[in-house]
């Protein structure tokens, strides 16, 4: 059943999901989620996104799992080697454990018949540009990176796990990173370090995070804008060399993630009444070069 305002809503006996025809918002048996689009009205008929049912409501709502994945290639990156140990606790390093489980792997996967690309088979360090640039290269189905972490507890075992009061203001400290500095290395195909060491460019990154840092207000997380913006230029001092997801999803003709970053504030930001111009900008920009590529190649 539709409604012509607000949405629409489909369901069976088991399963009930719910869209919107104004924001990304829904709902899969009563559990919010968000689409990367929100759902279209045409002739008072609901459509919905291709690529919202194939990543999201398919996985969700089927019963079985696929029989066939069609993975054939996978990438083994063991994190840091050569001059980067890594963490480090006594004697052991980082590096050395990541290599031992990356060439276990490589076995494994071997013997099930897949094909197996590593990023390093010694004690080497391969830049981050070059693990992308491998990547790139090799174009796998999955890519697996592979780090460990130090504690000085004698008893920690297994995946490390935070515990948050406010998961809410964790997610918006994620997001203020990715829907400004990462949203830009997409914009000016750049790494993270020319973000920061271009005044202009950081202009607009300060722009940006003035932006998310109003919505997180308006939606109910208070944050000190100096503080976020200086956390983030440290950020990007650090990792100068470092590709993020959106340049290297737009220099291989993918779909990036900017929906659920930059678009994701400016849509929340217009729903809740806050001016956010910059990010709605900067979003449409990146679609704008999604399309471009994928239409004939080019996203410049």
């Amino acid at each position: 059943k539709s409604n012509k305002i607000s949405g629409a809503t489909i369901y069976d006996k088991t399963r009930k999901v719910t869209f919107s025809s104004a924001y990304r918002d829904g709902t899969v048996n009563g559990v919010q989620v968000y689409f990367l689009y929100p759902m279209l009205l045409k002739n008072n008929e609901p459509y919905i996104s291709e690529v919202d049912f194939l990543t999201c409501l398919d996985p969700l709502l089927r019963y079985k799992t696929p029989v066939k994945l069609g993975m054939k290639t996978i990438m083994i990156d063991a994190g840091h080697g050569g001059s980067d140990p890594g963490a480090i606790n006594g004697a052991h390093k980082e590096k050395v454990y990541t290599l031992q489980i990356a060439k276990r792997l490589q076995t494994q996967l071997e013997k099930l018949g897949f094909r197996v690309i590593m990023t390093r088979t010694g004690d080497t360090y391969p830049t981050l540009q070059d693990r992308a640039a491998l990547c790139k290269k090799y174009k796998p189905d999955l890519y697996i990176s592979i780090h460990c972490n130090s504690s000085t507890s004698k008893t920690a075992a297994g995946i490390e796990t935070a515990v948050s009061a406010d998961v809410r203001a964790v997610i918006w400290r994620k997001l203020f990173m990715n829907a400004s500095a990462s949203a830009l290395t997409g914009v000016f195909r750049c790494p993270l370090g020319d973000v920061a060491e271009n005044p202009h460019i950081w202009k607009l990154c300060r722009a940006l995070i003035g932006e998310a840092v109003a919505v997180a207000k308006a939606d109910g997380c208070v944050f000190d804008e100096g503080e976020i913006a200086g956390e983030i230029y440290g950020h990007l001092v650090r990792s100068k060399g470092a590709i993020t997801s959106v340049y290297a999803d737009l220099e291989a003709g993918r779909r990036t993630e900017v929906d659920a970053i930059t678009g994701a504030v400016a849509d929340l930001g217009r729903k809740l009444g806050v001016r956010v111009p910059v990010s709605e900008t900067v979003a449409e920009v990146i679609r704008a070069m999604e399309e471009r590529k994928q239409r004939n190649g080019s996203s410049i």
